[in-house]
C-alpha cells in the first residue's frame, strides 16, 4: 500500500506514514478483543500471584506473632511478679495473651496454607481451585485492608457472569 499524500510505500498495519508522518486514510485494522475465557485466564494468573504473596505474608506474620509473644510475655510476667499490685490485675491477662497469640498463630498458619493451596489450584486450573479461592476469600474479608481487597477482587472475578462456565473450560483444557 502507498501513502495517499507522499506516494511512498506504507506498511498495511501502519496508522501513519513513516515518510511524511500524516495519518493514513482508509480502513484501519480491527482491534482483536479477548474472549471472556482469555480475560478470566489473565485475571486468574494475577489472582494466583496475589494469593501466593498474601498467604506467605500471613504465615510470616503469624510466626512473628508467636516469636513476639515468646519473648514479650516473659518480660511482662517478670515485671508483674515483682509488683504485687500489678500481679492481681495483669497476671491473669498474661495467660490469656498466651492463648490469644497461640490461636492467632494457628489461624494465620491455617489461612496461609489454605491460600497457598488455592493459589496453586488457580495456577494449575484445578476444578476445585475456584471454590477453594472463594472459601479462602470469605475467611480473608475480615483482614483489613489487604485481605479485604483481595477477597473483593476474588469475588468480582470468580462470581462474574459466566465465570463458572469459563473456569470449567479452562480447567478442562489444563
Amino acid at each position: 500500500m502507498y501513502c495517499q499524500y507522499c506516494g511512498k510505500p506504507v506498511d498495511d498495519a501502519a496508522l501513519f506514514c513513516v515518510n511524511c508522518g500524516k495519518q493514513r486514510v482508509g480502513p484501519t485494522p480491527a482491534a482483536v478483543s479477548e474472549s471472556p475465557t482469555q480475560k478470566l485466564a489473565s485475571h486468574l494468573r494475577v489472582m494466583a500471584v496475589l494469593w501466593l504473596i498474601y498467604s506467605v505474608f500471613r504465615i510470616i506474620s503469624g510466626a512473628w506473632t508467636l516469636v513476639f509473644s515468646h519473648y514479650l510475655l516473659p518480660i511482662i510476667s517478670s515485671f508483674v511478679n515483682t509488683n504485687e499490685d500489678a500481679q492481681q490485675f495483669v497476671g491473669p491477662m498474661v495467660g490469656m495473651m498466651h492463648a490469644f497469640y497461640g490461636f492467632s498463630f494457628a489461624y494465620s498458619l491455617a489461612a496461609g496454607i489454605a491460600g497457598l493451596v488455592a493459589a496453586w489450584g488457580l495456577f494449575q486450573r484445578e476444578p476445585w481451585g475456584r471454590i477453594l479461592a472463594i472459601v479462602v476469600a470469605v475467611g480473608s474479608v475480615i483482614s483489613i485492608p489487604f485481605g479485604t481487597a483481595l477477597a473483593i477482587y476474588t469475588f468480582i472475578v470468580l462470581f462474574a457472569s459466566g465465570a463458572e462456565r469459563n473456569y470449567q473450560q479452562l480447567a478442562s483444557h489444563a
